[in-house]
């Protein structure tokens, strides 16, 4: 076996590992080396006057040998005669031989029956050239494959922002003045450098006529472009449909491997995005109804800080060529020998089979491992949490109340989602401030420690709150707020004392004018109108919602002998399609409440029964 992962994961050169894009480092690094050791072999004596590439570093000792797949590599295959082993003990396991895990992983690869690694790696088709994936005769099994519909939606689909094209550019500039001041000879210097610039230009005539489109729109809002507009524009910035191949033929130039001077990264997945997308954008759709929509969106204004004011940056415009069938990627696994689809909340599972376009010959939907008096689940029918209503201030002081209550009779950790970032900034603001004489946050603070999830938090610092959370839970009461689509409620094993108790608030469904789930609903009421197996434009919004909703329930029980309890708030729920969306493992443990002091009850009956054990 092997498991494929990032170099950021992988890599063991603290010095790479701290630079800004440790997948350029890396490169450098390994070709320096490489250079070394070639000249120290061939005792190549060098002009002291002459700065040769490479001479003075940086290097990396522990991929020294890549391109000749050195014996020490072959130490890796010892690990595939022990146990299974996972990223940790990979890393761990090349320290120890003082080999790089990354390469030695793709090492592997050559012979493994069995791979592990992220299912972008097979979908994303640059990713799945660069670490050697073959699809054809293999089984492909998709775990946690929940969002596998989104996913597919995204490989086919580019978003170009003026400030994205700038940004490439600026590093485009500082590269071709790298190019010139090199030591590589040859054509290469010369033809990717001509590339760079015939892009450069390209680029520039795009932003500007993504600005030319901006300018007409009225303030925060977007439009829909016409297909035919946009191919042409296409077609007179060089990427027209006939020129996709020269295209892909420059790329591959790109990421020549024995150049002297790599192509950074960055520069590459720009370009190679967009050609990727256009690759499929030029197919046309089922039906003669165009599988994309092309929207323009115009950006608020941002703010930058300075020492004596604010300076306020113009309006900003975003193009975006949006996939709205994502049965146009994961078709191109045909090929393969079986694909198994797996996740603990694939309900409804009838989106899964019209938005993939395969008819699954094998479905099964297991009960659940626990017995039934290892779970509670109750719906509180007393208030809706519709969005229109969310504002309301007596409402989320109903809310808070609610949560109190149920974190004062559930032990250890009570976890708490909520729809947006946004809903749950207000309700903290609002509950730090009422009631005045004892706030609704400080009531609770007495009962449990409080850690919320924040917006935009890096994989670092949401690493560093889950340990926190997961300590602190052992010795005392936590409750954790986290929002639906969020790292907690997707990504994150709850076990045991961590999740006696999931609270959801409302159901998540996506912002309703948010333009790509504008174009994506009126693509499938278009379809549905010629192809009655696929969802409307409706169905396929409720069922988006419910996926994350089950997502988050997930967290609660997690093992056969876990045990807690799952608390639905909204009166929506009351509504037998909505109770029918859920997971089906919880249906026989729900039972309807029209207050909250019979919801206590039960609740806290249960929780007796099961401390009494």
């Amino acid at each position: 076996m092997t498991i494929l992962s990032s170099r950021r994961q992988t890599c063991i050169n603290d010095e790479a590992l701290n630079s800004e894009n440790v997948d350029d480092e890396c490169l450098i690094r390994q070709q320096n080396t490489i250079l070394k050791k070639e000249r120290e072999q061939n005792m190549t004596t060098l002009d002291s006057s002459c700065t040769q590439k490479g001479e003075k570093g940086p290097f990396c000792n522990y991929a020294e040998d890549k391109y000749l797949v050195s014996s020490m590599y072959h130490q890796f295959r010892d690990i595939q005669n022990c146990v299974p082993f996972d990223i940790e003990e990979l890393v761990e396991y090349g320290k120890s031989c003082e080999v790089c895990p990354y390469y030695g992983a793709k090492e592997l690869h050559q012979s493994a029956k069995i791979v592990f690694c992220p299912y972008q790696y097979i979908l994303y088709p640059w990713f799945q050239s660069a670490m050697g994936i073959k699809i054809p005769g293999n089984i492909i099994v998709f775990d946690e494959a929940h969002n596998i519909e989104d996913i597919c939606r995204d490989v086919a689909s580019v978003s170009i922002h003026e400030d994205g094209i700038h940004k490439w550019q600026r590093q485009v500039d500082e590269f071709r003045e790298k190019l010139k001041k090199s030591y590589e000879k040859g054509k290469r210097k010369e033809v990717v450098d001509r590339i760079l610039g015939e892009y450069w230009i390209s680029f520039t005539k795009l932003k500007k006529w993504i600005q030319d489109q901006g300018l007409r729109l009225p303030i925060l809002t977007y439009t829909q472009l016409s297909e035919a507009e946009v191919v042409t524009k296409f077609e007179e910035i060089g990427f027209g449909e006939k020129t996709l191949d020269t295209h892909f033929a420059y790329i591959k130039i790109f990421k020549d491997n024995d150049a002297e001077v790599k192509v950074p990264s960055e520069i590459i997945s720009f370009v190679e995005r967009i050609v990727y997308t256009l690759r499929s954008y030029y197919v046309n759709g089922k039906d003669g109804i165009p599988d994309y929509g092309t929207v323009l969106i115009k950006h608020e204004p941002k703010f930058t800080p300075s020492k004596t004011k604010r300076t306020k940056v113009a309006f900003t415009y975003e193009l975006k060529l949006v996939c709205m069938n994502p049965g146009k990627t994961f078709k191109k696994l045909a090929p393969a020998h079986t694909i198994i689809v797996a996740s603990g909340t694939l309900s409804p599972i009838e989106s899964f089979k019209s938005e993939l376009g395969v008819s699954f010959q094998h479905i099964l939907s297991a009960r659940h491992v626990i017995g039934r008096d290892q779970i509670w689940g109750g719906i509180l029918t007393e208030k809706s949490f519709q969005k229109k209503e969310r504002d309301d201030e007596w409402l989320q002081d109903w809310l808070g109340s609610v949560i109190l209550s149920i974190c004062d009779i559930v032990p250890s950790g009570v976890l708490v989602f909520l729809p947006s970032y946004g809903y749950l900034r207000q309700l903290l603001y609002r509950w730090e401030l009422f009631p005045t004489e004892d706030t609704l946050m400080a009531k609770l603070r007495r009962i449990k420690q409080v850690f919320i999830e924040e917006t935009g938090s890096n994989k670092a610092s949401f690493k560093h709150c889950m340990e926190q959370y997961k300590h602190v839970v052992q010795s005392r009461g936590c409750v954790f707020f986290g929002v639906f689509r969020g790292k907690a409620s997707e990504g994150v094993d709850f076990k045991d004392e961590e999740a006696r108790s999931v609270i959801a608030v409302g159901i998540p469904h996506l912002p309703i004018k948010d333009p790509e789930v504008e174009l994506k609903m009126k693509y499938n009421d278009r379809r549905s109108e010629f192809d009655r197996t696929f969802m409307s434009g409706n169905d396929w919004y409720s069922a988006q919602g419910f996926r994350a909703l089950n997502q988050a329930l997930g967290r609660c029980i997690r093992d056969k002998n876990d045990w807690g309890g799952v608390i639905l708030l909204d009166s929506r729920f009351k509504l037998w399609k909505n109770k029918a969306s859920l997971s089906a493992w919880l249906h026989e443990y729900l039972s309807n409440y029209e207050t909250q002091h019979n919801l206590g009850i039960s609740l806290n009956q249960f929780i007796s029964r099961k401390l009494a054990i």
